[in-house]
């Protein structure tokens, strides 16, 4: 079934909203609509959701209304066409006696199997990332019912500008399409996801609640509820994005943090944790070594960002246990320096820092150079910035350097043996 149009959704929430000024007991001119600010609405609403604004003709416009409207006229009125209710309102009447439980059931059960429809045939497929712009595909009769629900049919209440409503009617729509399951068995005590329907909010809710706790209580208690994907889902897709990455290190032969970049002056720091040292047999005490490795990226080298292969994912998915690093990385052999004069390697090439720390290097010796001078003066002036602070601080900044990147390696654990 093709979805529905943005001007289908505009056009009913604009006869909602004329319609909300017939339910008021009031004979006031709020029961007076202007056609030219009825179309400016509608083209208003149009233009939110996307659609061409360019062939509306006012005149069909107020036709559809009058058609659909019971009770409602157009009548023109100085050179402007203005739309109101009769008077008499004995054909509204006559229709809203016809709603009664029984219609009001029906259209709630076809409501609902048009929305159903619509999320069964959407599917989605995590590919290692969670953003917005992979789980934007959201089925277009659920969101819209959704937003209804939340800010009202009101034409009005559905703007951009409520950012709020906007977010709480994306999660909700996550949450339904994730909780939608095409037959329920009666056996069955738990409800069964389907992969293929599997959204942003409940994969980030797990993700996020085991990452903070690591405390199964809480998905487990989050899964019951609705909200979140099971225990078992969340060690699923940790240990494949683990596998994927070891199978990235043995591709490229080396083993580097992935959020590291490529081509940028990097510089590196070892040194040894000791934690709780009381004592070289206590159980609470930890000895090994940490390196942690920071790149100096600028604007004019940003680096080139890895990209972590997924092409064994669905293997990697199915997987449960973890692999192994790589054992050049893992197994490190003790090193002995067999001469009291060792030889360096020689290297064909060293790697160069970025320009802008060697700048850098300059403005600390301007600054030398400007203390130098100001020590020759007889007296200091007031204004004389003579303190490094001082000093930086009324310089005027142009550049604003990008922050850094830092990653930590695996520690390297010390086994004590007894």
């Amino acid at each position: 079934m093709p979805s529905i149009s943005p001007e289908s959704i505009a056009f009913v929430e604009l006869i909602s909203y004329i319609e909300t000024f017939q339910q008021i007991d009031d004979t006031c001119t709020s029961h007076i609509f202007k056609l030219a600010d009825i179309v400016t609405l509608y083209k208003e609403r149009l233009r939110q959701l996307g659609a061409d604004t360019t062939c509306i003709n006012p005149t069909r416009l107020k036709e559809k209304l009058v058609d659909q409207i019971p009770g409602l006229e157009a009548n023109k009125s100085n050179y402007e066409v203005v739309l109101s209710f009769k008077k008499d309102i004995g054909d509204a009447l006559l229709y809203a006696s016809k709603a009664d439980m029984d219609s009001d059931a029906v259209t709630l059960m076809r409501a609902a199997c048009i929305v159903r429809k619509d999320i069964l045939r959407t599917s989605y497929k995590f590919n290692g990332t969670l953003t917005d712009e992979q789980y934007a595909n959201n089925p277009v009769t659920l969101s819209t019912l959704v937003q209804m629900i939340i800010g009202g049919t009101n034409i009005r209440n559905q703007s951009d500008s409520h950012e709020d409503l906007s977010t709480a009617a994306r999660s909700l729509t996550q949450l339904l399409v994730f909780n939608t399951v095409k037959q329920r068995h009666t056996k069955c005590e738990t409800v069964r996801h389907a992969v293929e329907r599997e959204t942003l909010m409940p994969l980030y809710l797990g993700l996020l609640i085991h990452n903070k706790t690591r405390k199964r209580e809480l998905i487990d208690v989050l899964f019951q509820k609705g909200l979140s994907v099971s225990y078992s889902r969340v060690l699923q897709v940790s240990t494949g994005l683990a596998n994927d990455a070891i199978d990235s290190f043995e591709a490229d032969g080396v083993i580097v943090p992935t959020t590291l970049r490529t081509n940028v002056y990097t510089t590196g720091n070892l040194d040894n944790i000791d934690h709780n040292p009381s004592a070289t047999s206590a159980k609470g005490a930890f000895h090994g070594t940490a390196i942690s490795l920071t790149q100096h990226v600028s604007q004019a080298n940003a680096g080139n960002i890895r990209e972590i292969s997924h092409i064994a994912r669905s293997e990697n998915e199915k997987q449960r246990q973890l692999k192994q690093l790589p054992e050049t990385y893992t197994s490190v052999p003790p090193v002995a320096i067999p001469c009291n004069n060792p030889v360096p390697p020689v290297t064909s090439e060293t790697a160069q820092p970025d320009s802008s720390l060697s700048d850098a290097d300059n403005t600390q010796t301007e600054w030398l150079t400007r203390v130098k001078e100001l020590l020759q003066k007889d007296e200091f002036d007031a204004t004389e910035a003579i303190s490094w602070s001082a000093f930086f601080a009324s310089m005027k900044v142009t550049d604003v350097r990008p922050s850094a990147i830092t990653a930590f390696y695996l520690c390297f654990a010390i086994m004590h043996t007894h």
